[in-house]
């Protein structure tokens, strides 16, 4: 099994490649299944598009999920996955490795970003200063990843720490974990990114959310 974290189109399309040259004498896979993180819904359609024109008889079957689905897909419920691509590698190391993989590679980063839309209360006004300050107004709706099916969630729970404990927003920083917890209606912890920039797009998505925007940088 390869297992990336997180997924790049260059490395996953080798990778992809690998599993076919690898069979050696055998026949090759008829499909390759990859668990894979919803943040990188984007990059592994691209690649796995380019693979089959590359060997049109090999299929390549995506299931996005969380990051911690994809890997429990494996480890719990025992099911087949040729590659795991998930968006942070110590996912793979602590509950994949040694028995459900031998190893994984981290090749590229993604960033955390504050995303929100037109329509969004205060998107005029907010700013890398007064984001704080803003979000915890009255009448914001955040919505953000569950921290125990995706990265996304763990990982905007850890900025918000950062900035309460930084110093940096001053009075506007004070209880930040708590005041924008209380901004996330249940209903917007959601178990995925997919799920949640979905969430945002309805009829009602007045969303401010958390989401995973791919910075592909090759690590050496």
């Amino acid at each position: 099994m390869f297992t990336f974290a997180p997924s790049g189109r260059s490395l996953v399309h080798c990778g992809l490649l690998c599993l076919v040259v690898f069979t050696g004498c055998r026949k090759p896979p008829a499909e390759v299944v990859v668990f894979h993180a919803s943040s990188l819904t984007a990059v592994l359609g691209d690649a796995a598009e380019k693979f089959q024109r590359e060997n049109p008889r090999v299929r390549v079957r995506l299931e996005p999920s969380g990051s911690q689905v994809a890997a429990r897909k494996v480890v719990e419920l025992g099911m087949r996955a040729d590659i795991v691509a998930v968006a942070d590698a110590g996912i793979i190391s602590k509950m994949m490795i040694p028995r459900h993989a031998s190893w994984n590679v981290i090749f590229a980063t993604n960033e955390i970003v504050l995303a929100h839309k037109d329509h969004s209360r205060f998107t005029d006004e907010i700013s890398t200063q007064n984001w704080p300050n803003v979000l915890a107004r009255p009448g914001v709706r955040l919505g953000r990843a569950d921290p125990d099916t995706a990265p996304l969630g763990y990982h905007t729970l850890l900025a918000w720490q950062l900035a309460e404990k930084s110093g940096t927003y001053g009075a506007a920083g004070v209880d930040l974990v708590a005041r924008l917890s209380g901004q996330c209606a249940k209903e917007h912890v959601t178990h995925d990114e997919a799920e949640l920039l979905d969430s945002s797009r309805g009829p009602r998505g007045r969303l401010c959310v958390s989401c995973f925007v791919p910075r592909p940088r090759t690590i050496t």
